[in-house]
């Protein structure tokens, strides 16, 4: 192969999805449907699909039928398969709060259900594979997220300054220097409310949110949140998460154990090949209290953004310590030429492009297998998933 190979992604409908956002990018009148999120890679759950002469073929039956070759001997001997998912992520509404497993906890998980006989597609069921999901989110718009447990005292102010009665036994536990145990028991607490008690705090904690006040991005976020679960108190776990604001180009990482929750904005996500979600409120699906509380690390203080490096001065690279991706972004004017070392994919995100002497607009995508000469020109923006040159 020498050549670049065009893909068809699908489209995720989740509740959580903008009607606009992705239509916008691509130049299409937006629908009332929503567009949460474009899959990019050859997950089983949703594969891209390559475009042939013999039609179309998934993307992991398509990289399975010559492994070696479209992965390269690197990846292959590393991971056996593409070990990446890159995403269009399009939030119009809060996603659930929610954490990932790690790789040892993923495993005994998986093979724990699986030998328990629980359907993969079992709602009550909490992990679909065996890996981790170690992710990164890149802002396309400006993006609103959640993301790690805020110092202590901060929380303590923020809570204060709401003046909601219901939020008291919240503050004397945050106000005592919490532990590690403290803080999981806060949490549980809040997770196993009966559901009229729940329903009353997130009211109370709503009816406070609609006051202007200090903290005025916090109060935003979660009037939002409550707007979307006005019953769920997953709005005082939201509370006590740094709220992060990133304009676009900036991004930030989320490991193992960390709870988070996207608010709104578009995207560009990476993360392992996985669809591992231990979920924690502001959402009507299964919540087990257990498996999330002993998956989280309750560890305090800010997220910090994600480095970036230019090497070239057209690409920008963002550093992970994950072995399995890296995200680049390439601003195209006039042309643009590498070779993949090891499997890529690429996804126009801005201006008309030519990949390899195919016209290509925003959404549109490409694979590239290992070894691959590829070629964009035009004036705009491709970002491109890859592995890390240092694994393997």
């Amino acid at each position: 192969m020498t050549r670049s190979v065009r893909l068809r992604a699908p489209i995720r409908d989740y509740a959580w999805g903008s009607t606009s956002l992705l239509a916008t990018m691509r130049g299409s009148e937006p629908t009332k449907a929503p567009e949460a999120e474009m899959w990019l890679g050859a997950h089983p759950g949703a594969p891209s699909m390559v475009e042939t002469s013999a039609g179309e073929l998934r993307l992991d039956d398509y990289i399975s039928s010559d492994p070696m070759a479209r992965l390269g001997r690197r990846v292959h001997e590393s991971f056996g398969r593409l070990p990446f998912l890159m995403k269009l992520l399009a939030a119009g509404r809060p996603l659930s709060l929610q954490a990932h497993p790690t790789v040892d906890r993923a495993r005994s998980g998986f093979e724990r259900e699986n030998a328990a006989g629980i359907p993969i597609d079992a709602a009550h069921r909490c992990y679909k594979d065996d890996n981790h999901k170690p992710e990164l989110i890149c802002a396309l718009t400006p993006f609103r997220a959640l993301a790690g447990f805020r110092e202590p005292l901060e929380s303590v102010a923020v809570l204060s300054s709401l003046d909601c009665a219901a939020l008291r036994p919240a503050i004397e536990v945050l106000a005592s220097e919490p532990g590690a145990d403290d803080l999981a028991t806060l949490l549980r607490s809040v997770l196993t409310l009966p559901t009229p008690e729940a329903a009353d705090l997130a009211r109370s904690v709503s009816a406070a949110l609609d006051h202007e006040g200090d903290f005025p991005a916090v109060r935003s976020v979660g009037r939002f949140i409550a707007e979307s679960f006005p019953d769920d108190p997953g709005v005082v776990t939201a509370l006590l998460l740094n709220t992060i604001e990133l304009a676009p180009g900036e991004a930030i990482y989320l490991g193992a154990g960390l709870l988070h929750a996207y608010i709104d904005g578009l995207g560009v996500e990476i993360m392992a090949a996985s669809d591992n979600v231990l979920r924690g409120g502001l959402t009507p699906k299964h919540i087990d209290v257990d498996e999330l509380v002993g998956c989280l690390e309750f560890v305090t203080g800010p997220v910090e953004l994600v480095e970036s490096v230019s090497e070239t001065g057209a690409e920008l690279r963002y550093i992970t310590p994950a072995p399995e991706f890296e995200l680049a972004c390439i601003d195209v004017a006039g042309s643009a030429a590498w070779v993949a070392d090891g499997p890529e994919i690429l996804v126009v995100t801005d201006g008309n492009l030519t990949v390899d002497g195919d016209k290509y607009r925003p959404t549109d995508s490409a694979f590239l297998a290992s070894g691959v000469n590829c070629e964009v020109t035009g004036h705009g923006t491709v970002y491109v998933a890859r592995v890390p040159r240092g694994t393997g």
